[in-house]
């Protein structure tokens, strides 16, 4: 038996942020139903994998950046948490077009 697996390799980014796995799983989700539409064999599962890594590091670094910038300069609790938000909205044209930063290859595997 022979499986099909997409692989990825990318350079991880290692910053916090609340609801990374919302938003990966809400890509994964809409760019396998767009997929979809223009291919008769099914979703393109390394193309999705390919446009939500590299979407999730844009919107990641765009965050980092920002809260960076803001969180040397706060002291409420509340405005710490805001900065440590995901730069979803600042990030749209990312989210709708994302970057070509890496590219996956298919593993097989023969069992």
């Amino acid at each position: 038996m022979i499986s099909d697996f997409s692989s990825l390799d990318f350079v991880n980014l290692f910053f916090w942020y609340e609801g990374t796995g919302d938003l990966c799983a809400s890509l994964f989700l809409a760019w396998t139903a767009s997929t979809d539409e223009h291919s008769q064999s099914g979703g393109n599962i390394k193309e999705c994998l390919e446009k939500v890594v590299a979407t999730m590091q844009c919107v990641i670094r765009r965050t980092y950046e920002n809260s960076s910038k803001q969180l040397g300069k706060l002291s409420d609790a509340n405005q710490i948490v805001f900065a440590r938000e995901l730069m979803i909205v600042s990030s749209k044209h990312e989210i709708e077009n994302p970057p070509k930063l890496h590219e996956a290859y298919l593993v097989k595997i023969i069992k």
